[in-house]
């Protein structure tokens, strides 16, 4: 592993460790991550724990550091960075019994504030310090394209919207979560009247067809500021589903309402829109594109690509997490 400089150490610290070992793998390419930042959260964490402090270089490095970590028996992996990074880190340590602390350093850091994380990376790792083994639960896992994710997944509109911040990711980096609302304007006045690709889904029992789709696998969601969302009704970390929330189509009118009931932060509210279609306690779901051709996919805020054939899956209870 390579150790990130931290300020205030002589030495680069080893592997080898007493019990409470603590890894804490930081992206510097997070819009939150800084030197000052590690060093303050390496400080705070090191009242508790003996800490490692290493630092991604590519993309997919954290579930390498990870998987390692959990197969050297490490209790702790705290992760400093965005949504991105802590599924990536995630898909390291799902199955084994090494922990996940995710420290927000991203623009949005959803699942870290799903599960009560600090919004600030150094008093969330004050916190994690103070709590210890005391704070760790497990959690659902979801899975799509041979991917996790850890509190949504998006076909459709908040896809290509996603696409669409990713290209311009220095505006996102300054703007954060503004820039997925400015991208959001973008696209609607690119288009004039939305048109997405049509989709065939499969779930519960149920068929519908639909142009965009948001599923949960945690609650709330938190990309309106510090205000919580919850877009699906009965979602959580800890019920062993899933649930998903269906557009049936996305004209300028139906786009419009739409987001005024998703300023509610209210599943309730968002499902009384009459385009709007509700699944709860879903265990699998199959996307299938039709004539239109493939749809976006997104991933905790990620794109993935576009794809003609998705399932949802959910491994229950898959994740040790602290927070």
């Amino acid at each position: 592993m390579n150790a990130y400089p931290v300020q205030g150490t002589g030495t680069t610290p080893t592997m080898s460790r007493p019990s409470q070992r603590l890894l804490l793998i930081a992206n510097p390419a997070a819009s939150r991550v800084s030197g000052r930042v590690v060093d303050g959260v390496h400080r705070a964490l090191s009242d508790r724990f003996a800490v490692e402090v290493v630092s991604t270089s590519t993309r997919g490095h954290a579930t390498t550091l990870c998987r390692r970590a959990a197969q050297e028996g490490w209790e702790y992996v705290a992760v400093l960075g965005g949504d991105g990074t802590h599924g990536e880190a995630a898909e390291g340590l799902i199955g084994t019994a090494t922990a996940l602390a995710p420290l927000p350093g991203g623009c949005t850091n959803v699942f870290a504030r799903s599960i009560g994380t600090a919004r600030m990376p150094v008093e969330a790792a004050r916190s994690l310090s103070a709590a210890g083994l005391r704070s760790r639960r497990r959690v659902d896992v979801g899975r799509a394209a041979g991917r996790c994710f850890l509190f949504s997944a998006g076909i459709g509109a908040t896809a290509e919207l996603m696409e669409r911040a990713a290209r311009r990711p220095r505006q996102k980096g300054v703007l954060r979560q503004a820039a997925f609302w400015l991208a959001g304007v973008s696209l609607v006045a690119e288009r004039r009247r939305p048109r997405l690709p049509a989709f065939r889904v499969e779930a519960a029992g149920r068929v519908a067809r639909g142009v965009s789709l948001i599923a949960q696998n945690a609650s709330p969601l938190t990309y309106l500021g510090s205000r919580p969302v919850d877009v699906c009704h009965g979602a959580g970390a800890q019920t062993g589903t899933f649930s998903f929330t269906l557009a049936h189509r996305a004209r300028a009118g139906d786009v419009g309402s739409t987001l005024r009931r998703l300023r509610t932060g209210d599943a309730a509210t968002m499902l009384d829109h009459p385009q709007l279609e509700g699944f709860t306690a879903v265990a699998h779901a199959r996307v299938e594109a039709l004539d239109e051709g493939p749809f976006a996919l997104e991933l905790d805020g990620t794109a993935v690509g576009r794809h003609t054939s998705v399932e949802l899956t959910v491994a229950p209870a898959s994740l040790t997490v602290v927070g």
